[in-house]
């Protein structure tokens, strides 16, 4: 079971990544996304690489790296968004360290940084060494501060980091964009 909206996650992330989109687009940041906002440079989930190549031609046999994807089926964006959102919530929560003070964010908080790393990673997630601590001192002031006094904020998303920002110091899903989901979910 999901310690956070799965359906409510998967329409924001569709609309603040552009939304849906089975062909292959440039990325803003490099590189080239498919699905919602899913890098193709990025390793795939077994799950989600099989369903992608099993549309594709093999050229004799012989499989494709993810970069030469051109376009994916419903099916295949759907298991790649779940896939990456599970990968989120694990990063989410690596970073958190806690259980007791990650299930003490509730849901929108749980969202907000799971969403954060699905836009930056693992890695980039990590760097917000600040937030990180006011998260563990449960100082949501803090936390937004240290979220708006960023380069994400400042150069990379500044829309999008005030809406998680605001989500996070106020505890309130009306920040969070939501765009169709094919699936409703699913």
């Amino acid at each position: 079971m999901d310690a956070f909206d799965r359906p409510r996650i998967r329409k924001s992330l569709i609309a603040e990544e552009g939304n849906w989109h089975n062909g292959r687009r440039p990325d803003p940041g490099g590189g080239y996304t498919i699905g919602v906002g899913h890098h193709l440079d990025t390793e795939v989930t077994q799950d989600g690489y099989r369903l992608a190549m099993n549309q594709l031609n093999y050229n004799g046999g012989s499989a494709l790296l993810p970069s030469d994807i051109q376009s994916i089926s419903n099916p295949a964006v759907n298991q790649i968004l779940n896939d990456d959102i599970d990968l989120g919530d694990r990063q989410a929560r690596e970073f958190v360290i806690s259980p007791s003070i990650w299930s003490g964010l509730g849901n929108v908080r749980r969202e907000v940084i799971i969403q954060m790393a699905f836009q930056m990673g693992g890695d980039g997630l990590g760097k917000f060494v600040k937030f990180k601590q006011a998260l563990l001192d449960r100082d949501y002031n803090k936390a937004y501060d240290e979220m708006i006094d960023s380069k994400w904020w400042r150069e990379d998303s500044r829309d999008r980091a005030q809406r998680m920002a605001n989500a996070m110091k106020y505890n309130s899903a009306s920040y969070f964009l939501q765009g169709e989901d094919p699936y409703d979910g699913g």
